[in-house]
């Protein structure tokens, strides 16, 4: 579900925005700052219609990968908000049309990256109790009953 390459090349991308000060770019970056945001945005969508099933079934994720995807979207999530920053320091200078064009566009775009986010975070938060390591972890009573309540399916 969630590709270690991947998350090893965003944990570089992180750890560069969560500096104290963030490295303000210029305008000509912008191609650049776009298609961090398109990746990022891509890629979160794809692990949003990963988990998807999860929500249906969380006792086939484990613990440990529930903890993984909460610290590494949390991560992304605080670190969503120099992109809305930068695009706001680009929108003081004079920008061509082209320019103002696609900085509106990444707004929507750290918008969706945003919502994508909260859902991930939103559902980890919703199965982080249902998991295999937690279903394993009740004596066969407690299953039992939380079977009976409705509280995990089979």
């Amino acid at each position: 579900m969630v590709d270690p390459q991947h998350d090893q090349e965003n944990q570089i991308e992180i750890n560069a925005m969560n500096q104290e000060t963030p490295n303000w770019q210029p305008v000509s970056a912008l191609p650049m700052i776009a298609s961090l945001i398109d990746g990022m945005v891509s890629g979160t969508t794809a692990q949003w219609e990963t988990l998807q099933p999860a929500r249906a079934k969380p006792h086939v994720l484990d613990s440990a990968l529930v903890e993984r995807i909460e610290r590494i979207y949390t991560e992304q999530l605080d670190t969503s908000a120099p992109f809305l920053e930068q695009l706001s320091r680009w929108r003081k200078e004079p920008l061509s049309t082209e320019q103002s064009n696609e900085a509106t566009r990444l707004e929507g775009q750290v918008a969706t990256l945003r919502a994508n986010l909260t859902n991930i975070l939103d559902l980890a938060g919703e199965v982080k109790d249902h998991t295999i390591d937690k279903i394993l972890e009740k004596d066969d009573l407690a299953l039992g009953l939380d079977v009976l309540l409705g509280k995990h399916r089979l």
